[in-house]
């Protein structure tokens, strides 16, 4: 009576789960890509939205606004005020991706301003750019002057 493996068969079942592990892996990494690009744009969207709705209710002007650049992350607060302890929202985006932000207008302040009746001032497009830095796939959301927003996914060439 045999007991065990012989070592032609280890052999084969190491071949077997060395094959299956080489194709799962580049897949795993596309998941996690993505993964981490809807969380920044999840997070992008709702900094937007909450932006939006404590200028409303606090009936002032309320900015987002970069932590230094806007790859460092963003900070939600008073319009004017550079008092940190006045942040209602501070968010700092993971390391390998970058963000950028484009204005349809000629000299656009560096701030997403929105007033007390929850409108974006300047009236103007916008577009944020979030790219992943090692694979250059990437999403843009565009905020229209009404505040539609609009995701499209970048699927390769992403500029960073």
């Amino acid at each position: 009576m045999q007991r065990g493996f012989s070592l032609v068969e280890l052999v084969v079942a190491m071949a077997l789960l060395a094959i299956a592990t080489s194709l799962a892996v580049p897949s795993y990494r596309n998941t996690v890509v993505q993964n981490r690009l809807a969380a920044v744009t999840n997070n992008l969207i709702g900094a937007v939205e909450l932006t939006r709705s404590e200028a409303v209710r606090r009936r002032i002007t309320m900015d987002l606004m970069p932590n230094a650049t806007w790859t460092q992350g963003w900070v939600v607060r008073r319009n004017g005020s550079a008092d940190p302890n006045e942040n209602v929202l501070s968010y700092t985006s993971p390391a390998g991706v970058s963000l950028s932000l484009t204005y349809s207008i000629s000299s656009p302040p560096e701030n997403l301003s929105f007033n007390s009746r929850g409108l974006r001032t300047p009236i103007s497009n916008v577009l944020f750019t979030i790219c992943d830095d090692a694979t250059h796939k990437g999403r843009t959301v565009a905020l229209s002057p009404t505040g539609a927003v609009t995701i499209t996914t970048i699927a390769n060439g992403c500029a960073t």
